[in-house]
């Protein structure tokens, strides 16, 4: 009985979820914003950063809210988790200084079950309200630089900053397992390159807008990335190419599955042998808008012998007609008899509406 109670409890880890509501209202005549962040902490005993019907939540859990303004200025909240784990920061300043980003984290007061992480994980996740999009004018481009300013103080004040009671928060990103960085957050070199840095324990991280990353950049922070285990990767000034698969091969030689969230990206004979021949410990791949050649398809059947499933989203499928002519369509199941002869699962799904 001791023993099974022991099992449990490492088997534990604590995530935030943050949900922002903003709302704009007049007081007494003069212009005045008011923000609320509501937010919940739960114990999650699966380690999966999901929300399931085996999971608990926190009452009395102490968490740090960050927030940077209009003005540049980073405010610092404390608050606790009623009976049903949800906690409320609530303020109303002026319009010229209001929020512009906030971000939560626990700190302390957690049940004693959720610090023992074992092998569990712990993981951030945050948004980031600035419409995506590269830059189109000059005034777009002042406007991207002093997004790109703001975003880098906020990540700053993260990793660097002080907790609610002015305690330190330095350090505490080297046991970091998971980061969520949501497809509105546009993540520069510099901001890659300063996360990578505090972050080596890492074993997930999901990298969904990340055009402004240039490939010698990724390069360099996923050399500091030697535990990750699960990359979900969006498209790469440059593209993702036969080179970085092959850094990746070389640092992260533990990544089990590979997101590929790229739309210039072609799984062809190439590719998919730098994949088979980099990355042997590939469980499962998944391609996001990619285009899929047969070749490809016949050297991962072949080649990537612990790839035990491939999702294959809104791709499109090149087909060689004459060595010099091809035409592309959506792909269909049919289309991967290599796949089902290898008893490799797989799904293909063609709607493009999200």
């Amino acid at each position: 009985m001791e023993s099974s109670s022991k099992k449990v409890s490492v088997s534990l880890s604590l995530y935030t979820i943050l949900m922002m509501m903003m709302m704009m209202m007049m007081i007494c005549g003069v212009r005045a914003w008011t923000g609320e962040i509501n937010g919940r902490v739960v114990c999650d005993l699966c380690g999966d950063s999901s929300i399931g019907p085996e999971d608990h939540v926190l009452q009395g859990a102490e968490v740090a809210v960050l927030c940077i303004t209009k003005s540049g200025e980073v405010l610092n909240y404390q608050a606790f988790t009623n009976s049903k784990g949800v906690y409320t920061v609530a303020e109303t300043m002026p319009e010229s200084d209001r929020w512009d980003a906030c971000l939560a984290r626990p700190i302390s007061s957690f049940h004693e079950h959720c610090t023992s992480l074992g092998e569990g994980s712990s993981g951030v996740k945050f948004g980031y309200n600035h419409p995506s999009g590269p830059p189109s004018s000059p005034s777009d481009v002042d406007e991207y630089w002093k997004t790109e300013i703001r975003a880098m103080k906020l990540i700053q004040s993260i990793f660097q900053g002080n907790e609610a009671y002015g305690t330190p928060a330095k350090g505490w990103s080297q046991s970091l397992r998971q980061l969520l960085l949501p497809s509105s957050f546009h993540v520069s070199d510099r901001i890659l390159l300063y996360i990578a840095e505090r972050t080596p324990g890492l074993t997930m991280i999901s990298l969904s807008n990340t055009s402004k990353i240039a490939g010698t950049s990724f390069a360099m922070a996923i050399t500091h990335w030697t535990h990750l285990k699960l990359l979900i990767i969006g498209p790469i000034d440059g593209g993702f190419n036969i080179d970085i698969i092959r850094q990746l091969g070389k640092h992260c030689n533990k990544l089990e599955s590979l997101h590929i969230h790229v739309n210039s990206f072609t799984l062809d004979k190439d590719s998919a042998t730098a994949i088979a021949t980099n990355l042997p410990r590939l469980k499962s791949l998944s391609f996001l808008r990619c285009s899929i050649r047969k070749s490809g398809v016949k050297v991962v059947a072949k080649q990537c012998s612990k790839v035990s499933f491939v999702a294959i989203e809104c791709c499109s499928l090149v087909e060689e007609i004459e060595p010099s002519l091809t035409k592309t369509r959506e792909p269909r199941c049919c289309d991967f008899e290599e796949w089902r002869s290898r008893k490799l699962e797989f799904r293909v799904t063609n709607d493009r509406r999200w």
